[in-house]
This record gives C-alpha cells, structure tokens and sequence, in this order.
C-alpha cells in the first residue's frame, strides 16, 4: 500500500478535477489517498474511502508554506499534481520544504493556450523539469515542450467514466443538439450559434441545449448577443451544470464541440460512449483527433470555420446510414479507454 496525494486547483466542474476524482476513487481501492484542492467548489462524488483536504484560502508564499507543511506531515509515497496551476505550486513546496515523493505532473490542456503569462509558463517549465513523470493526454502535447520534459512524459487519455450500458437511439426523433463545456472563450460558443443559425435554416424543428457552468461574464454576453442577432431565443437553452449528462445524450440526436483549443474533452467521451455521433472542431492540441476518425466514428471540422461545422451537422443529422455508423464506431471508446485500463496506466508510475 502507498500513501497519495491527488492534488487539482479546484473540486468540481471541469474535465480536469472529474479525472482527479476518478484517480482518487479508483487508486483508493488498495491506497491510502488524499484528494487536496486549492478551492472547494465541488460537483463530483469522493468516495468515503478517500480523505479530503483543501488547503486555506492564502496567497503566494504562505500558500506555497502551508503545501510544503501539509505534505512533508503525512509523508506521502507519491503526489500526482493534476494540471499545470497545481503541479507548478507543488514543485515549488516540495523545493522550498525539503520534502521527499515521488512527483507525478500532469498537463490537462493546451500547453501553447492554456497560459499567456511568461513567467507563469517559465513556472511551469521549471516545474515539470523536477517532476518524476509528466503525463500528457496528446503527444501534440508533450512535444511542445523541449527534450528533458518529453523524455520524462507519458501518454495517457482520459478515461470514459460511464457504467450505464444504455446507447442512444439513433432512430429517435429526438431534433436536439447538444453541447457541453463551461462558458468562455476556449469554447468558441458564439461560433457553434452562427452555425446552429445556418443549420436551424434547413432543420427549424431542432435546438440547441448547452450544458455547463458560466465561467466568463463578457463571454456569456458574446453568446447571448449572438443568439439575438440570430433570433434564436427559442431555439438556444442554457441547462447550466449537470451531473447527468450522459443521460441527456441519450435523449438528444448529434454532440457537437466548437472549441479553439482543448485537452481531451469528457464530455465528448461520455457522448461517444453513448453512441451520439459528434461533430468536433479538430483542435489543438489534438484531443479530438486523438479519438474521432473522420467519417468513421464521429466528425471532425477545421477550427473557426463555422460554414464547415454548419455542414457537418447538416450531414451528421439527414444522413441515416452515417448516422447508424458513427454510433456504431463511437461507443467501441468504452472498451478502449475503461476506467480499468486507464487507472493501470497511472499506477504503472508509481
């Protein structure tokens, strides 16, 4: 038995924080594990196997102090830092407190996106280079960064957290496109409503339901200006978070992702896995391309080309027989990314 230490910037609500959880829960089996955080916001089950710590509301170094403190007092085995933000101020205890783990980091988005500030990513840089193992989800990912972090990286996707073993009906006559991902700018949502504009010319009898939390005020305006100028007010919902997502694909007929730039997006594996055939921008750094074929299970489509995403979801929801192909292929995901399988990987570091 190890001790582990899951530490992720916040509890709940992103593809990031449900991966830490999932570790957590799964490592626990035959680990003692705690699941840490630097803010508790959360939406995602902790199983009562797994001890809970947020640290306190501080800044800087009586932030940096009190990591160091907590973990050099329970004497972990190993410390996974799940993202950049994290493994960037654990790298940086475990420097400043002389404190012994094995440190495993782990990059959840688009290294060349994800952070715009110099010195936050030369932190980062410094960080990973003192970490044991650096796990990537895309090797677009992992060759970002110069030969001394690659060589220490690792490929893992996430894994597809579902156990129902319920499949869309292709068939139905459900006329509802669903979306999934917090409200802000990475998303590119005012992009996916011009295309749903186009689209809703063609289908008026379907609509648009987007699930997630708003992150961003000035962007949730940018959405909400876009469906008035495309008069879709009836036509566009926010559902705002959900824990039930993967039920909501089983009543919805194409998925649908307009990010710029994204790691490996759960969502769009849960929709996979439910046999929704998905229509995603191929986005760096490379998680959809990762996962979908095009035209075998799922759709890919250049980023920013709202004319290309109009029409893929045009094909994606008049064509039948692709449609019946796309599910088909899509929920094989299940077998090649189990929680099972997934996990295995990451204890192979410890």
């Amino acid at each position: 038995m190890k001790k582990i230490a899951v530490i992720t910037q916040n509890t709940g609500g992103g593809g990031a924080e449900r991966v830490a959880t999932v570790l957590a829960n799964e490592l626990s089996g035959e680990n003692a594990v705690f699941f840490c955080a630097f803010s508790d916001n959360g939406y995602y089950p902790i199983s009562e196997r797994v001890e809970k710590h947020v640290f306190p509301k501080k800044r800087g170094l009586a932030l940096i102090k009190e990591v160091g403190s907590f973990l050099k007092n329970e004497r972990f085995d190993a410390v996974l830092a799940i993202g950049s933000p994290a493994a960037t101020k654990v790298a940086v205890a475990k420097k400043l407190c002389g404190v012994k783990f094995r440190f495993i980091a782990s990059e959840r988005n688009d290294p060349k996106r994800e952070i715009t500030s110099l010195i936050k990513r030369l932190l980062r840089k410094w960080a990973y280079k003192k970490a044991d193992k650096i796990v990537f989800q895309t090797e677009e990912a992992r060759d970002y960064y110069p030969a001394r972090i690659r060589d220490k990286g690792v490929i893992i996707f996430n894994p597809v957290f579902i156990k129902d073993e319920s499949v869309v009906d292709i068939e139905g006559d459900y006329k509802r496109i669903v979306a999934a991902g917090r409200i802000d700018k990475q998303k590119n949502f005012p992009l996916l409503i011009r295309a749903f504009a186009l689209f809703n010319k063609d289908f008026p009898e379907y609509t648009l339901d987007i699930f997630g939390k708003k992150n961003d005020e000035e962007e949730y305006k940018k959405v909400l200006g876009a469906i008035e100028e495309n008069g879709l007010n009836e036509k566009v919902v926010f559902k705002g978070f959900t824990s039930g997502l993967y039920d909501e694909f089983l009543r919805s007929s194409v998925y649908v992702s307009s990010s710029d730039y994204e790691g490996i997006s759960n969502s769009m594996l849960e929709a996979m896995a439910a046999g929704l055939p998905c229509v995603c921008t191929d986005c760096p750094c490379g998680g959809a391309r990762a996962t979908i074929k095009d035209g075998e299970n799922g759709l890919l489509v250049p980023v920013g080309d709202e004319v290309a995403l109009f029409k893929a979801l045009k094909k994606a929801a008049s064509d039948g027989e692709l449609r019946k192909k796309l599910s088909l292929e899509a929920v094989k995901i299940r077998d090649r990314l189990s929680v099972d399988s997934i996990v295995g990987k990451w204890e192979e570091l410890f």
